[in-house]
């Protein structure tokens, strides 16, 4: 019998780097931003011209300071995922993974470094690389529209809770990876 593989999406459940990159922002164009951000266009949000102005500013630039960095999405967010790790390991192949290009790989895995995570499977996918995420995983956590929105029939998504996706239709929805846990959502049919 096959090992059911659970994805866990890096940014926006576990590190904050939509935050970090609004602090870097503002520092470096001096200007103060409103947050919440009404959308996660940041192109549009912080009056970029071009999608590759965006992609150098974050991944060229600033990647050390965005990705390595940010802060957790929620105290504790590593802690939670190694609980997580050591409680389901022997059932289930965990893995994080990110989409990610260039000196952003080395950062994010010095935040992992940093934060001390246990997660042996570490995945590293270019920028809007859905498909694949989708093709390694059966259950994929992920606060991101585009991730549940290209979920295959055959497979279960897990939405962590923003103010960004609350229309976005998911198998399951969490507002704390600590439901993870409490809630046994692993243990239940569905995933078996």
């Amino acid at each position: 019998m096959k090992v059911k593989t659970i994805s866990i999406q890096l940014d926006g459940v576990i590190r904050n780097t939509i935050d970090k990159i609004l602090d870097i922002y503002e520092g470096e164009k001096e200007v103060e931003i409103e947050r919440p951000l009404k959308t996660l266009d940041l192109q549009t949000e912080l009056g970029f011209k071009t999608k590759e102005e965006l992609i150098d500013f974050i991944y060229i630039e600033s990647p050390m300071r965005v990705f390595g960095y940010s802060k957790e999405v929620e105290e504790g967010s590593v802690l939670i995922i190694n609980e997580i790790y050591k409680k389901f390991r022997d059932d289930y192949k965990i893995s994080i993974f990110s989409n990610e290009i260039e000196k952003s790989k080395p950062a994010t895995l010095m935040f992992l470094a940093k934060t001390g995570c246990l997660i042996d499977n570490i995945h590293f996918y270019p920028l809007e690389d859905y498909n694949s995420i989708w093709e390694y995983s059966d259950i994929v956590v992920t606060s991101s529209s585009d991730i549940l929105d290209t979920k295959p029939k055959n497979k279960l998504s897990i939405k962590y809770e923003t103010q960004y996706n609350e229309d976005v239709v998911a198998d399951f929805s969490i507002e704390s990876l600590k439901q993870l846990l409490e809630n046994e959502y692993f243990k239940r049919n569905e995933f078996a």
